[in-house]
């Protein structure tokens, strides 16, 4: 279940809390060579490295004067979030690697010499800020091109797996609810020097970060579709029309045939903050103009070239022209530029950064610190300000904005959006109001001013996309732009409200069909959808409600109801009684309510909901361990529970029964007196076919 509500990803990099990988060596440091009393040699010094980024070959033993002696590189420097006890996963894990070398280990990690062995070392974790440190002091020792390639670095459980499960289970089951995913960050947009289709990142790219070449197309779809979110990528600006049909033809060929793409030129190149702008004005000189002309011809052409790959499936593509929030002329002179270049243009939409904040200025930093003295920290200064001032202004960019995109009959859509305090020019620098800022972001008013923005550009435009920025991040004196500010952080104000928003939105597509809202009376109702999005109320009796084509929400009521969904992405609320819910095709939600029930997800990547202890007693007759998840997050965020992530391990039990597996659960939150009773039934399955990975718990 999604509403238009998606988010940026945060960027690859070794110091990221989003950790989205199992392999973490996916987002290590780019290698650094380093010497005897120097950390790190000098930044200029080329390294021989291969296509793929690993080192060949060291300077030789023995050299009088070499520039350095060995690489190395971290991973997983992050910084503690509040209320989470660990930077990131610790325990066993496994180093693979093909060639011949040596490796080294520090800092959060230490050789476990006993159980390694060549190609397989085994390391123990210890979390703590530091990370992990990697050492190459050999490689090739025997001049054969045998040197040390192909390393990666997974939590000892995943071995077997991560080949196939490249996601970390809790990244994605935290992403899951977001209808879009903005992938800039991960393709290293800003200031990319891609251009040719040769020099993109593939899946045999040593890492991912977007210091690197980013994240392989591929692996993106991949996410995509394990998510079910439309992706939204942003062409890099310098990029040839073969890097784009041939960007398009693997989406193409590889993306869910029921979501759409997104597809933008670059990112901002309004901006001049970025490389993109200083070439597309170059560009657009030219060709006798600026970056206005550059990049909106250029625009029509990547989705010209989109559009030819997709053929006859071209719908599902969304061409999205970046504009200026805060300044609807550049919107106009965009557009107008768009028409004139074609009458007929391929552009669906335009898109904005509607951003809620302050940007604090040297002229404005000395009255802004005066807040910070305050006794409450300058918190109510602050929220006055974003209420009073900041989001006022906010709304009256989008209505201009959306005046300009109405009159050339496309979409307004938020790339990006969400709070944005930060201090500029030198400001954020300032320790105290950049304390006072993370402390606003951390504040329950933040969430209140999210639900006011949200349900605001819900209502100016329509319901179109809205793009949060961003995801999870650590929190510093560029910004807090996280949601989250750790992958394993419980919940926020700001993500509270996000979710609050999806739930309360639900609409799993982003064409939305027209609606059927279909209610019954208190005797035992019959209610049959149509193929578009249905709203199917059952209220009193035994009730059959019976979904088809299109995006449903079934409500049983009271009574023993039957629930099926048919195609799409369903959901299924029983209520009170024993109900039958049948999900049919699609990614479809299942919530029993109170009652013995009887679950089916059918086809698809299901969830079943559970919400209290209560709704205990169900049977899940076709539960699939390889892709279908237990969500039990509002269970646990019962106060008899704490925040851990370990809240799996703490107080879920799973026990083989004659017909399957028994999901217990303790029901007091009490370790050390656990009192562990049958909650649910999966039919036919075996115990050792679930983990971790198939519950949601925080």
């Amino acid at each position: 279940m999604s509403s238009l509500l998606g988010t940026n990803l945060s960027g690859v990099s070794y110091w990221s809390s989003e950790l989205p990988f199992l392999d973490v060596f996916k987002t290590a440091a780019s290698w650094f060579p380093q010497k005897p009393g120097l950390w790190n040699a000098g930044s200029d010094i080329k390294l021989n490295l291969d296509e793929n980024g690993w080192v060949k070959s060291l300077p030789k033993v023995g050299d009088p004067n070499p520039q350095y002696t060995s690489v190395a590189t971290l991973i997983n420097r992050i910084s503690l979030a509040p209320g989470v006890k660990e930077n990131y996963p610790g325990g066993k894990y496994v180093v693979l690697y093909e060639g011949e070398g040596k490796l080294e280990y520090g800092f959060d990690a230490k050789l476990d010499a006993a159980s390694s062995k060549p190609g397989r070392d085994v390391i123990d974790v210890n979390p703590s800020g530091s990370g992990i440190y990697l050492k190459l002091t050999e490689t090739d020792p025997n001049g054969t091109g045998n040197y040390i390639r192909n390393v990666r670095i997974v939590p000892e459980a995943y071995e077997k797996t991560y080949k196939t499960q490249i996601f970390n289970p809790t990244f994605v089951e935290k992403i899951d609810n977001f209808s879009t995913l903005r992938f800039m960050d991960w393709m290293g947009t800003n200031g990319s020097d891609q251009g040719e289709w040769k020099n993109r990142p593939t899946t045999a790219t040593s890492n991912y970060t977007y210091s690197n070449k980013g994240v392989p197309v591929e692996v993106m779809v991949e996410l995509a579709n394990k998510t079910g979110a439309n992706p939204w990528f942003t062409i890099p600006h310098q990029a040839t029309d073969e890097y784009v049909a041939n960007f398009a033809k693997i989406v193409k060929e590889k993306l869910d045939p029921k979501l759409k793409v997104y597809v933008e030129y670059s990112n901002e190149v309004w901006n001049s903050q970025f490389e993109q702008f200083h070439w597309a004005n170059e560009q657009g000189k030219k060709i006798g103009g600026d970056w206005l002309d550059w990049q909106s011809r250029r625009t029509e052409q990547v989705g010209d070239i989109w559009d030819k790959e997709f053929g006859n499936e071209k719908d599902r593509v969304v061409t999205v022209l970046g504009s200026q929030a805060a300044n609807p002329w550049v919107t106009e002179q965009l557009m107008k530029k768009v028409q004139a270049y074609d009458p007929n243009f391929t552009v669906d939409a335009v898109g904005i950064a509607p951003y809620v904040g302050f940007n604090v200025s040297p002229q404005q930093e000395a009255e802004v610190e005066s807040w910070t003295k305050q006794s409450d920290g300058g918190l109510a200064k602050v929220f006055d300000y974003l209420n009073k001032t900041a989001l006022p202004k906010t709304l009256e960019h989008i209505t201009n904005n959306k005046e300009i995109t109405d009159k050339y009959g496309v979409n307004l859509v938020a790339y990006e959006g969400g709070q944005h305090l930060v201090g500029i020019k030198g400001v954020e620098n300032n320790e105290a109001i950049m304390k006072m800022f993370i402390n606003a972001n951390r504040d329950p008013r933040m969430g209140e001013l999210y639900g006011k923005y949200l349900e605001s550009w819900d209502k100016l435009t329509d319901g179109s996309a809205f793009v949060n920025f961003s995801d999870i991040g650590t929190p510093n004196k560029w910004g807090s732009w996280g949601a989250l500010e750790h992958l394993y952080q419980p919940t926020s104000s700001k993500w509270e409200a996000l979710q609050d928003f999806i739930e309360t939105h639900s609409n799993p597509s982003t064409t939305p069909l027209p609606i059927k809202d279909a209610k019954a009376t208190d005797g035992n109702d019959e209610l049959n959808g149509t193929n578009n999005n249905d709203i199917l109320n059952g209220k009193g009796g035994n009730d059959s409600l019976r979904g088809k084509q299109g995006n449903d929400i079934l409500n049983g009521g009271k009574g023993d109801d039957t629930l099926v969904g048919g195609e799409g992405f369903d959901v299924l609320i029983g209520g009170s009684g024993k109900d039958r819910l049948w999900g049919g095709q699609g990614n479809d939600y299942l919530i029993g309510g109170e009652g013995e029930d009887r679950l089916s997800g059918g086809k698809g990547r299901d969830r079943f909901v559970y919400n209290s202890l209560k709704e205990g007693g169900d049977t899940i007759v076709d539960f699939d361990p390889t892709q279908d998840t237990i969500d039990l997050r509002r269970i646990f965020n019962s106060s008899m529970y704490d925040n851990s992530s370990q809240r799996f391990s703490k107080y879920v039990e799973l026990k083989q029964v004659a017909s399957g597996t028994a999901v217990r659960i303790d029901r007091d939150g009490d370790t050390k007196f656990s009192k562990f009773d049958n909650f649910l039934v999966l039919e036919k399955v075996n115990v050792s076919q679930l983990s971790a990975n198939n519950f949601i718990v925080v």
